[in-house]
């Protein structure tokens, strides 16, 4: 029955116009067929096998359609928007590209799908609409014979200089990165990526949404109030100011250079490592290690592990009491005014009229906190 996938590819392709593109379909799609029918012959007969491959397959004269009309397909493809008067959010829709969101050096507004390993012609498009005070850039729906066909695309959208609005960025598969060379002023951002990274690079806004199901996000600088989630990866800060933030992970490690605000983390498994924090906040672990190294509070600090160790550092002109409850492990610290040790209990006091709170609690792991 090989054979017989063969002779149906030679047929389809009959009346496709001979091009480097056409060859390379119908050997990917030769190729996944074969290997399909293969995996159908360990449950039913060569005969059902076959006729389960050819029915899996879509309309043949849309891929007769596609491949005479992408002979012209451009480099690029581009969608240009002049006019964003009255326009609040921009939204960027995408289920199998990759987006690269930058600031131009003038007021013009750009989208444009570019083949990222050089090959002639791009074969996915966009288009352009505006809703409302929305303007939307949506990938179109591709053709069931993408499926055999590797693409290697990116979509390269470009915002005017100064742009400072809404910016939602939707992505099934594929990876975003927004704003890694110049900083950005914005109202609000949301980013929702289900398989892929998230780089983010310098953005200031009032409200940000970050959520990744599958993938990791990175943030060089980000300032402003809203909830970061990561179900499955990790995420990574350089810089986190603003008044509010939530950072949930499900599976993965929070590790932060500089974090600031009222901060509430959350890891079911994985750990965290803050290695500056300044103001008030709530950190834990169901399953892994937190360390904090506290240079500033702004009210009380709660780190909670159920299964893991907890170690603080705390700077000499920060004035706190420490509570700390140990269930299995010990309790170490070097702050001087221990005035109440019992078993796996300890409290303590550091700096001048302490009013705020650090308190450190492990059902299984050991707790150390030290003025550095």
């Amino acid at each position: 029955m090989n054979e017989e996938i063969r002779r149906y590819i030679e047929t389809l392709f009959k009346d496709v116009p001979q091009s480097p593109r056409a060859g390379e379909l119908k050997e990917e799609m030769l190729i996944n067929l074969n290997e399909k029918y293969e995996d159908l012959l360990e449950s039913h007969d060569a005969k059902k096998a076959y006729e389960l491959v050819i029915e899996g397959m879509g309309d043949p004269n849309e891929l007769i359609g596609f491949l005479r009309d992408s002979e012209s397909a451009q480099e690029h493809l581009e969608a240009d928007f002049d006019e964003l008067s009255g326009i609040e959010t921009i939204e960027i829709d995408a289920y199998s590209l990759n987006i690269h969101v930058s600031a131009t050096g003038d007021e013009r507004f750009s989208a444009a799908v570019r083949s990222t390993i050089g090959k002639s012609g791009v074969k996915t498009r966009i288009t352009t609409e505006r809703v409302g005070d929305r303007l939307i850039v949506r990938q179109e729906k591709r053709p069931w014979f993408f499926l055999f066909y590797p693409l290697f695309e990116q979509l390269d959208v470009r915002l005017p200089h100064g742009y400072a609005r809404g910016l939602e960025i939707r992505c099934k598969s594929g990876n975003a990165d927004v704003y890694s060379g110049a900083p950005a002023e914005l109202d609000s951002l949301k980013l929702d990526v289900f398989s892929g990274n998230v780089r983010l690079g310098g953005v200031s806004c009032d409200a940000y949404s970050i959520e990744c199901v599958s993938g990791n996000i990175t943030i060089a600088s980000l300032s402003g109030s809203g909830e970061v989630v990561c179900h499955s990866g990790k995420i990574a800060i350089d810089r986190l100011s603003g008044a509010t933030h939530r950072l949930k992970l499900t599976s993965g490690n929070l590790a932060a250079e500089r974090l600031s605000g009222n901060v509430t983390a959350e890891l079911t498994s994985g750990g965290i490592k803050i290695e500056s924090f300044r103001g008030e906040g709530s950190f834990s672990a169901t399953s892994g290690n937190i360390r904090v190294d506290i240079d500033e509070l702004c009210g009380d600090c709660s780190l909670r592990s159920t299964s893991g160790n907890i170690k603080a550092h705390i700077s000499p002109s920060v004035s706190f009491k420490f509570e700390g409850n140990c269930r299995s492990g010990s309790i170490k610290t070097n702050l001087k005014e221990l005035y109440d040790a019992k078993g796996k209990r300890a409290f303590a006091e550091s700096g001048t009229n302490p009013q705020n709170i650090v308190k450190a609690s492990v059902v299984s792991g050991n707790i150390g906190v030290y003025v550095k």
